[in-house]
């Protein structure tokens, strides 16, 4: 999975790259504009040493703004690119998304405890639930997971069935709740963001995930009609361990406000 430079590298999003072996590419991906090049049109012999004199006519945008280009200098010159700088970073995002994702893993473990910190009571009345991570030791500073409901059973929770279309929604609710998508809601009044994938036959065949589908009691029908909803969290604060030395978890007060708002979308499905 390529790791987009704006989350780990602290960057503005349009300062993004794509490397490719063979400038080849450039050719192929070439829009002639007059008013942007004045090179002439036609692929060139891709066994020549293609120069490049402008890259207007070379990327998508057609012209990019230098904002992207100083942003990526100022902050390469004030947070160097080695391990005491942006690669310490780097390895403090890296780790603490394992961190959430043991978190994740373990919330079935720690429902009661968590249900007490959230609402002070352990009400074992109300839809137990919780979350299967994509891949228990993420590559990135990615954490890609499904909520999904579970039962009461000996006094743990255990898995329950349900169809693909209701742990869908439930995902989506999550979602939505934990999203800044209407005019009611203010950036700043909001402490957690989540984002959405989807996981399609037309990317990724059932046998692709079939242990992860299997895990979920998902039939491969489903999935072919339905295809999976994904929450993807991107851990990117490097102050977690200064946090936590203050007796403030980040990442678990984020658990703590994703088991809320997950306790409200299985009440409203």
């Amino acid at each position: 999975m390529q790791q987009p430079w704006h989350k780990l590298g602290h960057i503005p999003y349009p300062a993004g790259v794509i490397s490719f072996k063979n400038n080849v590419v450039t050719e192929l991906l070439a829009q002639r504009a007059q008013y942007i090049s004045d090179e002439g049109t036609g692929i060139n012999n891709i066994n020549e040493n293609i120069k490049i004199h402008s890259i207007g006519h070379a990327i998508l945008e057609g012209s990019k703004p230098g904002a992207s280009a100083i942003s990526c200098w100022l902050t390469h010159k004030t947070i160097p690119l080695n391990s005491s700088g942006h690669g310490k970073i780097v390895s403090e995002a890296l780790l603490n998304a394992k961190i959430l994702a043991y978190y994740l893993s373990n919330h079935k473990v720690y429902f009661a405890n968590i249900e007490y910190d959230v609402y002070k009571k352990n009400d074992k009345s109300s839809r137990p639930f919780t979350f299967k991570n994509i891949t228990y030791h993420p590559d990135t500073s990615i954490v890609c997971y499904i909520a999904k409901p579970m039962i009461w059973k000996n006094n743990k929770l255990s898995n329950v069935d349900f169809t693909l279309k209701q742990l869908n929604e439930l995902n989506v609710k999550i979602y939505e709740s934990l999203s800044i998508k209407d005019n009611q809601k203010r950036i700043h009044t909001q402490d957690f963001f989540v984002s959405i994938t989807r996981l399609e036959k037309e990317q990724y065949e059932y046998n692709s995930i079939k242990d992860l589908l299997e895990d979920l009691n998902i039939k491969e029908e489903e999935y072919n009609e339905e295809g999976l909803f994904v929450l993807r969290s991107t851990v990117m604060n490097p102050w977690y361990e200064e946090a936590k030395a203050e007796n403030f978890d980040i990442l678990y007060e984020f658990i703590k406000s994703l088991h809320k708002h997950t306790k409200k979308a299985l009440s409203d499905i």
